[in-house]
């Protein structure tokens, strides 16, 4: 991650907890970590880690999104606003599945940027969708 100059990392699936600092993460310091940690158990979250030489704003979600692994920011030295979603689904398929589906389709409906770009890197772990 150091050798190759990465602008940015996206990961899902971090697997990280609050018992990982940001520090073990990015040993040097030269990554904005924004990250988005499981609220129980193991596995699961995701993470960013942004080079300093770009600027960028986290977006803070409604508190009703709070049970998604999902994080966004806006990537602001560029010449137009891009906004980033990193999200991660847990592969269950119990009956809260849906619910849980239709409050990811929400929460990216209410905060994808009108006047800019909008990313999506996702592990939404769904058998049936075609990506074609």
């Amino acid at each position: 991650m150091y050798h190759l100059r990465y602008d940015c990392i996206f990961v899902t699936e971090s697997w990280l907890s609050a018992n990982v600092s940001n520090g073990l993460a990015d040993p040097e310091n030269n990554f904005t970590v924004l990250r988005q940690d499981r609220s129980s158990g193991k596995g699961g979250g995701v993470c960013a880690l942004i080079n300093k030489c770009r600027s960028v704003n986290r977006v803070q979600f409604a508190d009703k999104y709070f049970v998604l692994e999902v994080i966004a920011f806006d990537i602001l030295d560029v010449s137009s606003v891009v906004r980033v979603f990193i999200v991660y689904r847990a592969p269950y398929y119990n009956v809260d599945a849906h619910q849980y589906a239709e409050l990811h389709i929400d929460c990216l409906e209410t905060y994808t940027v009108k006047n800019g770009s909008n990313v999506v890197m996702d592990d939404f772990n769904l058998p049936y969708i075609n990506r074609d």
